[in-house]
């Protein structure tokens, strides 16, 4: 065997037993016993879909600190990128100073200040939040709790409301 194979092999076998101590490190640690975790450059992702299946959209939450207690993560300095399947969606970034992230319930909620940028210079300032993509019929939601502040291009609105009837913004139901 040529020595470049037996390298090759030697680390394929090395990287197969780290892989099978972690997987058993793993399985032994009971969350709960752990309490809270600290968490330095926090990072996750995922897709949420409409429940009509229509759409997708692609999602990225990060935090340059995160104290963790499963399913809940207290996340400092956070910032959350969406993209649509469709590029006429658009790409909208979240930033808050902290927020709270609920993996099993996929929701973020926030007392401080939050700023959404999007496109078309469209820029949204408000005062505690909420914001859910799971189980939503359109998909995504934020609510904005207080003091909010939008900024837009007037050209944006009448881009908007010469589109199409599918890719207009959503109406809001009255009761």
């Amino acid at each position: 065997m040529r020595p470049h194979a037996r390298n090759l092999l030697k680390f394929a076998a090395l990287l197969c037993m780290a892989m099978a101590a972690t997987t058993l490190l793993a399985a032994s640690i009971d969350m709960d016993s752990i309490g809270e975790i600290d968490v330095k450059g926090f990072q996750t992702n995922g897709v949420a879909t409409s429940k009509d299946g229509k759409r997708n959209f692609l999602w990225k939450l990060q935090g340059n600190e995160a104290q963790v207690a499963l399913p809940v993560y207290n996340l400092q300095d956070f910032r959350m990128t969406i993209e649509g399947d469709d590029p006429s969606f658009g790409t909208y970034l979240l930033e808050s100073p902290r927020c709270i992230y609920n993996h099993e319930t996929q929701q973020l909620r926030g007392d401080g200040v939050l700023k959404l940028t999007g496109p078309d210079s469209l820029e949204i300032y408000g005062i505690g939040y909420d914001f859910y993509w799971k189980d939503q019929q359109d998909g995504l939601r934020l609510v904005i709790r207080d003091a909010v502040k939008i900024q837009f291009q007037i050209d944006a609105v009448k881009k908007w409301s010469s589109s199409p009837k599918e890719n207009a913004l959503p109406t809001i139901p009255t009761k």
